[in-house]
C-alpha cells in the first residue's frame, strides 16, 4: 500500500451508521413484538419499535468525522478520537522506513541526475529532510569522484 504525502489527506464526516443497523434490527424486533401481541393477546405492545425510531433520528443527527487517506487501492479511513494522531504517525512513519530500507541508499549504476532525482523525490515524501536531501547529493558526487579517479 502506497501512502500519499500527508497534505494529500483530506477529513471526511460521515452519518454514523451503526445507529442505523440498530435501529432497523430494533425498529424490526418492535413491529415484530406488535405483530406477536396483537394477535395473541389483544395488548399492543411496541416499545422496541419505539427505541428503533430513538436510533433511527440518532443516526441521522449525530456523525463521525474521520481522516481519509487516499491510496491506489482504496482510500483508509480513520476515525478521529483520541488515538487519531498516533495512527497517523505510526503509518508514516513505517511508510519513512520503508522508503528509506528501499530507496536510501546510493546506488553507483545510476546516473548522477537520476540519483539526485530520486533523493529530491524523497524529500518531497517527507521521508527525508532538505539537510539530509544535500548532504546525499554532496556524498553521491563525491563518491563518483573518488570512483572515477581510480578508474583513471
Amino acid at each position: 500500500m502506497d501512502l500519499p504525502v500527508i497534505d494529500d489527506c483530506f477529513p471526511h464526516r460521515n452519518k454514523n451508521m451503526v445507529f442505523l443497523f440498530l435501529s432497523i434490527s430494533v425498529f424490526a424486533s418492535g413491529f415484530l413484538e406488535y405483530v406477536i401481541f396483537m394477535i395473541w393477546k389483544d395488548e399492543l405492545h411496541f416499545y422496541l419499535a419505539i427505541v428503533g425510531v430513538i436510533l433511527l433520528i440518532m443516526s441521522r443527527t449525530t456523525y463521525t468525522d474521520f481522516t481519509m487517506i487516499p491510496t491506489i487501492e482504496g482510500d483508509i479511513g480513520i476515525i478521529k478520537d483520541k488515538q487519531h494522531d498516533e495512527i497517523i504517525d505510526n503509518l508514516y512513519s513505517r511508510r519513512m522506513i520503508k522508503y528509506m530500507d528501499m530507496y536510501g541508499e546510493i546506488d553507483f549504476e545510476n546516473e548522477e541526475s537520476d540519483e539526485i532525482e530520486k533523493y529530491k523525490w524523497l524529500h518531497r515524501l517527507g521521508v527525508i529532510t532538505e539537510k539530509n536531501c544535500k548532504n546525499l547529493k554532496i556524498k553521491y558526487i563525491q563518491m563518483q569522484i573518488k570512483i572515477k579517479s581510480h578508474l583513471n
